[in-house]
């Protein structure tokens, strides 16, 4: 449940090497405008109001757990390297945390950072992995109110850190994900196994020092002030450092994510046009004298690669021809993808060989069409004479096309081609296929029969 909260990055003394993955971060925006204090009093009654109506629900039976719930309307999950993931009330992103947090000092902090004790890395990996999946997914708030559907990947800021911890087996609530708001974490932030690191996020030598702390320091006699200088110089150029490498990271994530959805878009691209095509093959086959302009272009460029059309009909799988693709290795052991709405490695492999397999039946399907065509009106062969209503200019565009294989005989008698398609029928209509290609083939290698071929040949 969430309301967008101010940022000062330059006055910020958070240190974002103490983020790590995991941790949940409470956040209090501080701001001197009465609207956003108007907004942020409603959250947190909201909050309240919300969990007290369901019967025999109490935010937490400790007063310690709820003596500064109302402070934070907001949380976050730490991903490490001074990142956290967040619903920010447009969607769910990567931010550093130093951009999107103000921190002063310890006493004017506007957040609180818990962090489960014993938590070991493959559990916080499991736990950044599963909020990771959401990244870039809708907020919506109306989830609570329902119960979401299995295809519903909305996000609000505490069902989003329930979900991830629950993905780890460690759930925070005894409550469904969609029902979890932040003063529920909060709550359960309170248990043993919790502890408060707030401090560890403000650096034991802080930067960007006033010049009478500095002084103060000095007095201390702990630092000569060559010492002092230096110290100060590093730390400010390590903070400086974190910060640049954050926020380089945060940009790489989202052009990882955006490269992921571009692959996808055109991955359905092509299998649109590609359906599209082997709609046209069916076509014009059944009806050829509907062959115009964009069928007559492709049926040409596949003749032009007929050679090598007819070697695949030796292939034995399709994922030989399948280019290696950021995608491929976006999956866990578990199966799932990278991202929602992603699909998984497995689903990915089939659905680029099955678009694949597609796309070599119908040229092969068109290289026969265009074939028929260049005979049928070269020919007085009856067998292709339904072909003869193809534009005589279409069937010499084809004709002139045509890339003669050299070895085409080879394939006249094989039977065990088309290993790659699933079904024995299939493969068989398509092994008569390529016996009509390497027949037209023949036919065409001898143009002084006029006349064409006799017919008990063609037949055979």
């Amino acid at each position: 449940m969430h309301h967008f909260f101010a940022s000062d990055t330059q006055s910020s003394g958070i240190g974002l090497g103490a983020v790590r993955a995991g941790d949940l971060i409470f956040v209090h925006p501080r701001t001197g405008r009465a609207h956003e204090k108007i907004k942020r009093y409603l959250n947190v009654k909201g909050q309240r109001i919300l969990s007290g109506a369901r019967e025999g629900e109490r935010v937490s039976p400790l007063k310690s757990a709820t003596r500064h719930v109302r402070d934070y309307s907001h949380v976050m999950l730490g991903l490490g390297g001074g990142l956290i993931i967040h619903a920010d009330g447009k969607k769910v992103v990567i931010d550093v945390l130093q951009d999107v947090v103000e921190a002063c000092t310890p006493a004017d902090s506007t957040f609180k950072v818990y962090r489960r004790r014993s938590l070991d890395p493959s559990q916080a990996k499991v736990i950044v992995k599963a909020a990771h999946r959401y990244f870039a997914t809708k907020y919506s708030f109306l989830s609570y109110f329902t119960t979401p559907s299995e295809t519903d990947t909305t996000q609000f800021c505490s069902r989003l850190i329930a979900h991830a911890y629950r993905s780890a087996n460690l759930p925070l609530s005894h409550l469904a994900d969609h029902r979890v708001l932040p003063l529920h974490l909060y709550a359960a932030c309170q248990a043993d196994e919790w502890q408060d690191v707030s401090s560890c996020f403000f650096p034991v030598f802080p930067t960007g020092l006033s010049s009478e702390v500095l002084d103060s320091i000095r007095d201390l006699g702990i630092f000569t002030p060559e010492e002092l200088s230096f110290h100060a110089d590093t730390l400010r150029g390590h903070d400086e450092d974190l910060l640049k490498v954050g926020r380089l990271r945060r940009e790489a994530a989202a052009a990882f994510y955006e490269n992921a959805q571009n692959i996808l878009d055109m991955h359905k691209n092509r299998t649109q046009l590609v359906t599209l095509q082997w709609q046209l093959a069916n076509e014009i086959e059944l009806t050829p004298e509907n062959i115009e302009d964009t069928g007559a272009s492709i049926i040409a460029r596949v003749l032009e690669q007929l050679p090598q059309l007819l070697e695949l009909s030796n292939l034995q799988n399709v994922a030989d021809l399948i280019d290696e693709s950021m995608l491929n290795g976006l999956h866990d052991v578990d199966g799932l993808s990278e991202y929602v709405g992603i699909p998984d490695h497995k689903t990915w492999y089939f659905l680029r060989v099955s678009t694949e397999k597609l796309r070599l039946a119908t040229y092969f399907k068109l290289a026969e069409v265009g074939l028929f065509s260049i005979l049928a009106h070269t020919t007085t062969n009856e067998k292709y004479a339904r072909f003869k209503s193809v534009k005589r200019q279409y069937a010499s565009k084809f004709d002139e096309a045509l890339k003669f294989p050299t070895d085409y005989l080879k394939f006249k008698d094989q039977s065990d081609t088309f290993a790659w398609l699933d079904h024995s029928q299939d493969r068989e209509t398509y092994r008569q296929v390529v016996r009509d290609i390497v027949l037209c083939l023949s036919y065409i290698a001898d143009r002084t029969c006029s006349a064409g071929p006799d017919t008990q040949q063609s037949e055979n």
